[in-house]
């Protein structure tokens, strides 16, 4: 992990496990019995099994000298990292498809871009090349607005699933409900300041990067606004000025902008005439009291968005301050108790930053009062000006909250990442880094002594990289979120490709509709070799289940054709050794891929067709089917018909061969039967070929003679039958000629 010092934050290490191996501190006694602490990980979780064992299996004691040391009988599981509380499961899912939102959304910017500067692209989604980022924007800067207005889209779709979250029953805890709202708060200042400085939100009326609203509402959302019921207390009250805490309220509403409240607070001020009771004349009255000339210049305030450009609000804006310099102050405090606290409010109004810094709250408070009445126009890279004012008033620099906002206000982007990492997880330090990433503010440079472990600088990754792989990692452990986690792998360059390999091919394929989605993952991805894997996975799994078409078909996906013809080669010697017809239907079962895929497969297809055929009485197709089957086995295609089926090809002839009515053979046919007959007998494999039923029952332990016998004996059955056939076929074949030439 890299930080600003290039040190491990202590919030990141694991705190030390107590395993009851052997009494605390008693290491020592440990290795003075020849003895240590031995640990196998679990894949992919967080549990590590742990035992004693000796240091040298050679000295292992024997059985009775064992007794002697308790520890070698006991078997710990541990944990050595946190795993993710299940409430947070929705958060992270939905977070997740955010985050790939906004990686499509980039991609597409870069696939634009692309296409003017010819710059390729990698499968895992960034762009080949060191700097990823590198985009040409000096010839297209509409690109640094696309992406921060996909960028700001995404942080506040992160922010409204946060404000979900915390909002859930029952409600989270003291520590837990502080970590939402740190995320929530650097991702809402991080959007006020850097991310809507530079796009349009509305053609109509362009937004020329002032701070006022986005820094107002981040202080609204994010600290204590001024309590509704000190508000309702001081309009019940009949003398609301006497509360000690009275002109608190009413400095605080106008440094937060809470104009109509601080002008409702002092409605209940003595000093302060209804319309009805005060002399008006032209605009102001002539003796007009404080609060109506507060009123009056506060509902006359100009605001930034009122304005397509900065110019027209620049002026507005001083003549604003022109009117509130015409008010003769100390003739008007003159007949009020409360001057001094009126001058206050005129100093706030009339933008005078110590007096701002003097009734602010905190600095996050002087900020907002300083960007509404003192620096209205301010930019985004100019705030980091007023932070040394600010901090004067005392900051808690131990506040990880407060770090990572002065990093942000500051553009220390480094240090926000420092602080982020330091949060009890992985979250925000991953997806602050990705936002800033995809925004092009961070200087996202390569991990460097931080990993001295990976020396050549080729090897290393970015920021970015390192904290997405490490939240994934987080999340592997979680069952419900390991998908989750390969989402966040896969947009890595340097190890993303690498790191799903590894994980993947571990992960658990038992539950119910996982293998189908990791299968897609892996085709979305172009991870053939991983894809294939998991296909011989899950072939392994439908074989034992005895679901032998499916399991090819997993094979044929996976390429692995030796697997595929050894399944072949099984269904066929069960059905030499058993005659079950069973294979019919794994046979059609299998897809057109597979037959194309395996010669032998397209033979058991077309070998159930022929079966098919015969019992649809189709005895001519059927007939000719096999006779072009057999035709095949003679042309060296040794894949496509197994040749220990010969003698059974001929069996299945016979009734063919046997029947009256018709002639289902023609002479060449006949011819092919016979040559078929001639390669059994005549082979120096005829025993084989003879002997191919038994040899199956009996697993080849040996071929009986007198089976061979009987296999010849019906050999001569299917000759005489040729034999018949043949004339009968010359005769069809004549009466066919002959017939021929009486119709030409």
């Amino acid at each position: 992990m890299l930080t600003q010092d290039d040190s491990l934050p202590s919030q990141q290490l694991s705190e030390p496990i107590y395993l009851g191996l052997c009494e605390k501190g008693g290491g020592p006694q440990l290795a003075a019995r020849d003895r240590a602490i031995v640990g196998a990980m679990r894949p992919l979780s967080n549990d590590i099994l742990c035992y004693a064992a000796a240091r040298s299996p050679a000295e292992e004691p024997i059985a009775r000298e064992r007794g002697k040391f308790p520890q070698d009988q006991i078997i710990k599981i541990a944990k050595f990292g946190k795993d993710i509380n299940d409430r947070r499961v929705p958060f992270v899912t939905a977070t997740e498809h955010i985050f790939t939102v906004l990686q499509a959304s980039i991609r597409s910017t870069r696939d634009v871009r692309r296409g003017r500067t010819g710059r390729r692209s990698t499968r895992l989604g960034f762009a080949a090349g060191e700097d990823s980022m590198d985009m040409a924007d000096d010839a297209y800067g509409s690109g640094d607005q696309e992406r921060k207005l996909a960028t700001c889209r995404a942080s506040e779709a992160y922010r409204r699933e946060i404000r979900q979250y915390a909002n859930v029953s029952p409600p989270l805890e003291i520590g837990e409900l502080q970590l939402f709202r740190t995320a929530h708060s650097a991702l809402q200042l991080l959007e006020a300041i850097h991310l809507r400085d530079a796009f349009t939100t509305n053609a109509a009326r362009p937004q020329w990067g002032h701070l006022q609203e986005g820094l107002r509402q981040w202080l609204a959302d994010n600290y204590d606004a001024p309590p509704q019921d000190e508000f309702d207390n001081f309009r019940k009250s009949l003398r609301p000025r006497e509360h000690e805490k009275y002109w608190k309220y009413v400095y605080q509403c106008l440094l937060r902008g809470h104009f109509q409240a601080a002008i409702s607070i002092l409605h209940r001020h003595p000093d302060f005439q209804t319309p009805s009771s005060a002399r008006l004349a032209g605009g102001l009255s002539e003796n007009p009291t404080l609060v109506t000339a507060v009123e009056r210049v506060l509902s006359q305030m100009p605001r930034p968005h009122q304005y397509p450009s900065q110019l027209d609000f620049e002026q507005k804006f001083a003549e604003w301050r022109k009117d509130i310099q015409r008010w003769d102050v100390p003739k008007l405090r003159a007949g009020t108790k409360d001057a001094e606290q009126f001058a206050y409010v005129f100093g706030i109004l009339r933008g005078n930053e110590a007096v701002i810094h003097k009734l602010a709250e905190d600095w996050r408070e002087a900020l907002v009062g300083i960007i509404l009445f003192a620096r209205p126009t301010l930019k985004g890279h100019d705030v980091a000006e007023l932070l040394g004012k600010l901090v004067e008033r005392g900051v808690d620099y131990n506040d990880v909250q407060v770090q990572i906002e002065l990093g942000i206000i500051a553009h220390e982007f480094q240090r926000v990442i420092r602080f982020c990492s330091m949060l009890d997880w992985w979250w925000l330090v991953a997806h602050m880094t990705d936002l800033l990433h995809n925004s092009g503010t961070l200087d996202d440079e390569l991990l460097g002594p931080s990993m001295p472990v990976v020396p050549n600088k080729r090897d290393r990754c970015s920021q970015r990289e390192w904290y997405l792989l490490n939240y994934a990692n987080s999340l592997i452990p979680n069952l419900s979120l390991r998908r989750t986690a390969l989402e966040y792998i896969a947009v890595c360059p340097k190890f993303g490709r690498s790191v799903l390999e590894d994980v993947i091919v571990r992960m658990s394929l038992d539950t119910v509709g996982e293998a189908p989605k990791l299968l897609e993952f892996c085709r979305r991805h172009g991870l053939d070799d991983v894809k294939n894997e998991l296909h011989r996975r899950l072939a392994r799994i439908e074989y034992r289940a005895g679901r032998i078409g499916e399991a090819i078909e997993h094979y044929v996906e996976a390429r692995d054709a030796q697997k595929v013809s050894g399944l072949v080669e099984e269904i066929i010697d069960g059905y030499l050794s058993t005659a079950n017809m069973e294979w019919l239907d794994i046979a059609g079962k299998v897809g057109q891929p597979a037959l194309e895929f395996n010669g032998r497969l397209a033979f058991l297809a077309r070998y159930r067709e022929f079966h098919e055929l015969y019992k649809a009485q189709k005895f001519r197709e059927a007939g000719n089917l096999l006779v072009e089957m057999l035709t095949s086995s003679f042309r060296n295609d040794e894949r496509f018909f197994p040749k220990r089926l010969l003698w059974t090809a001929l069996l299945d002839s016979l009734p063919l061969l046997d029947m009256q009515q018709i002639t289902v053979f023609g002479v060449d046919d006949i011819y092919e039967l016979m040559r078929t007959l001639e390669e059994i007998l005549t082979s120096d494999r005829r025993d084989d070929y003879l002997g191919a039923w038994e040899a199956a029952n009996r697993a080849k332990l040996g071929i009986g003679k007198d089976r061979i016998i009987s296999a010849e004996a019906q050999l001569e059955v299917v000759r005489e039958a040729l034999v018949r056939n043949l004339s009968r076929a010359f005769v069809y074949k004549g009466e066919e000629n002959a017939t021929n030439r009486a119709d030409e």
